[in-house]
């Protein structure tokens, strides 16, 4: 019988070919997805839930650990005892009652709440394989008495191109809401027309923010005046204040109705309206000023008056 030598390479071939997790017996990665689910915005003083999702497909858990700002403040280990471990965070109230390997709570949200916070799933032996995803919540505060914002200063009735001068004031908030501008439907953003305030503050730290608007009167499709103040806190607030007025050519006159809308501009680089000259429409169908007229006329009235003369001249002398 002859013996068939095979080379050191060659025999560990399926060693060297198989999975790396199939080297130590064991199942290959199977942690695929890590998602992490969380508000946008949170009001103050109100529950923060977090949700992070995961799929092992079967494979062993390690550990699973949350951070805010890269700080861990919780982690789930299944195999220790305890399983559960806090760590104290700013900002980081947590329901321990309430928070396990998927989900995680906070009893009441402060401004110190806010940040970025993530989720780390860890797979066990032999892979460790760790994969991780975060969110970035907002917390913001409202007043509970907090209406819409108020346009301030818009009169009834404008004069065609006269100056319009109006403030809009937000709610008291924190942060300050963001506020924007509409005339005749749109937008003004130009630094000439808009002028953002310094935002009043008060002892409890909300922020009123104000905008002031100079521009001049104009008419929208409908022959009037239309200023809007939209104010928006991300999602959590959307208010919008609006108001109209009547044009009108001049002192004594009626509303317009029919006046074309003219570009937004400021008020100083608007000059004021001129009136054109009256103008006389002649039978030759030249158009001529009033100082004009007697030159005109002259040359049409010559031959009557000659015809005239004899009967003129023939009175005067019989007498």
């Amino acid at each position: 019988m002859r013996t068939l030598f095979l080379p050191p390479l060659l025999l560990l071939a399926p060693l060297l070919l198989a999975p790396p997790a199939n080297l130590w017996g064991g199942a290959a990665e199977a942690l695929s997805v890590v998602r992490l689910e969380a508000p946008r915005t949170a009001a103050r003083g109100e529950p923060l839930l977090l949700r992070c999702t995961f799929d092992l497909e079967d494979g062993p858990l390690y550990t699973v650990k949350w951070y805010k700002d890269s700080r861990e403040f919780f982690r789930f280990s299944p195999q220790e005892r305890p399983q559960l471990r806090v760590f104290t965070t700013e900002g980081v109230d947590l329901d321990e009652h309430a928070s396990n390997a998927t989900h995680v709570r906070l009893r009441s949200v402060t401004h110190a709440s806010a940040g970025k916070y993530s989720c780390e799933v860890t797979e066990d032996a032999p892979s460790f394989l760790a994969l991780i995803d975060l969110a970035e919540v907002h917390v913001v505060e409202i007043d509970v008495n907090a209406g819409p914002p108020k346009l301030e200063g818009v009169h009834a009735r404008y004069r065609l191109n006269e100056e319009v001068t109006a403030v809009c004031r937000g709610p008291w908030s924190r942060p300050p809401a963001q506020l924007t501008l509409h005339l005749n439907g749109h937008y003004v953003n130009s630094s000439s027309l808009v002028r953002h305030l310094p935002p009043e503050e008060r002892a409890d730290g909300l922020l009123r923010p104000a905008v002031k608007l100079r521009a001049r009167a104009v008419a929208g499709p409908d022959g009037r005046l239309r200023l809007r103040c939209t104010a928006a806190l991300a999602d959590a607030y959307h208010m919008v204040d609006e108001k109209n007025a009547m044009l009108v050519r001049g002192r004594g006159s009626t509303p317009t109705a029919t006046e074309p809308s003219a570009p937004l501009g400021a008020a100083d680089d608007f000059p004021p309206p001129t009136v054109p000259e009256p103008v006389l429409e002649v039978a030759s169908g030249a158009t001529l000023t009033p100082p004009v007229l007697p030159m005109v006329l002259a040359p049409a009235l010559a031959p009557p008056l000659l015809l005239l003369l004899p009967w003129l001249l023939e009175s005067l002398l019989g007498g």
